[in-house]
């Protein structure tokens, strides 16, 4: 839930397709619109309710298995991640 992520403080959550994406989305920011997966993927979103948190939206894995022509553009943003996470420690 929003409250134990809030209690945690991570620095990066990633939502893995549209429905943990639309369930924090709407839980962060409850006025805005969710934008889906395909227009936000690999694009750090501030959280405003938890310091220093990032939302960090992809595509889920198994959508991989229907359109693998993905897979390197899946890999370039778990690279970014690794990259965002390497450059906050």
């Amino acid at each position: 839930s929003e409250k134990e992520l809030e209690i945690l403080e991570p620095e990066f959550i990633v939502t893995l397709g549209n429905t943990p994406l639309k369930a924090l989305f709407t839980a962060f920011f409850p006025d805005e619109t969710v934008p889906p997966v395909s227009v936000v993927r690999g694009k750090p979103i501030p959280v405003p309710a938890i310091r220093g948190a990032y939302l960090y939206p992809v595509y889920h894995p198994a959508s991989l298995i229907y359109t693998p022509g993905n897979a390197p553009l899946y890999k370039v943003y778990l690279l970014n991640l690794a990259s965002l996470i390497r450059s906050s420690v």
